[in-house]
C-alpha cells in the first residue's frame, strides 16, 4: 500500500512538472533608476515556483524598449543553468533550467541603449521591460518592470562669435563657438563640422 502510495505520489510530481500552467510563478524585475546611451547596465529577472512540484521546460522573453540591445554571452542566473536560445537584441529568449518547487531563480543579463531609444522615447513610447515565462503547455506569465530613465547627451550652441564676417583678402580673424551639453548623459566626444563659403 505504501509503495502504490509513493507510485502515485511520484506520478503527481511529474505530471505537475511536466504541465506547468499559467499561475504556478510571480514574476518580479531589478531595473535601474537610470541607464545612460552607449553605457552597459545590469537589469535582473527573479521567477519564483509557487507550487510544490518542480517545474521543467520553462522559458523567459525579455522585451525590452527599440533602442537597448542585450549583450549576448551576458546572462547568468543564480542557481545557475540558464542559457540564451535565440531572439533579437530587444528580445532576448532564454531556457530556465528546472526550478524546484516554492524556489525561485534570479537571472542576469546586461545591455545597453543605442541613440535610437532617444527618437523612441519622443514617440511617447514606455521606457519599461516585459518579462514573459512560456511553459510547456504553451501557457504565459508575464510583469512589467518600473519604468527606467534615459540619460542622453544633448548638445546645444550657446554662442557663436564672428559667425558673419566681413573683412579684407588675407586677414586673420577668430571665429568662437560655445557648445553646451544640456543633456543628462555624458559625451566623450562629438564632431563639428565647419561649412562656409569661399
Amino acid at each position: 500500500m505504501k509503495a502504490l502510495i509513493y507510485f502515485l505520489f511520484c506520478l503527481l510530481l511529474l505530471h505537475s512538472a511536466a504541465f506547468g500552467q499559467s499561475g504556478s510563478v510571480t514574476i518580479s524585475q531589478n531595473v535601474p533608476a537610470s541607464v545612460a546611451v552607449c553605457q552597459t547596465s545590469t537589469f535582473s529577472v527573479t521567477i519564483t515556483n509557487t507550487t510544490s512540484s518542480v517545474l521543467s521546460g520553462l522559458t523567459l522573453t525579455v522585451s525590452m524598449p527599440g533602442g537597448m540591445n542585450y549583450i549576448t554571452g551576458s546572462v547568468s542566473s543564480v542557481p545557475a543553468g540558464v542559457t540564451y536560445l535565440s531572439g533579437g537584441p530587444q528580445n532576448p529568449l532564454l531556457k530556465l533550467p528546472p526550478v524546484n518547487g516554492l524556489s525561485s531563480i534570479t537571472v542576469h543579463f546586461n545591455a545597453y541603449p543605442d541613440c535610437n531609444i532617444i527618437t523612441y522615447q519622443q514617440q511617447g513610447n514606455p521606457i519599461v521591460n516585459t518579462a514573459k515565462v512560456t511553459y510547456l503547455n504553451s501557457s504565459t506569465d508575464q510583469n512589467t518592470s518600473s519604468s527606467y530613465n534615459i540619460k542622453a547627451p544633448s548638445l546645444v550652441i550657446t554662442s557663436f562669435v564672428n559667425q558673419s564676417y566681413t573683412g579684407v583678402v588675407g586677414a586673420i580673424f577668430t571665429r568662437s563657438i560655445t557648445i553646451k551639453n544640456s543633456g543628462s548623459g555624458s559625451l566623450s566626444s562629438f564632431t563639428l563640422t565647419d561649412i562656409h563659403g569661399t
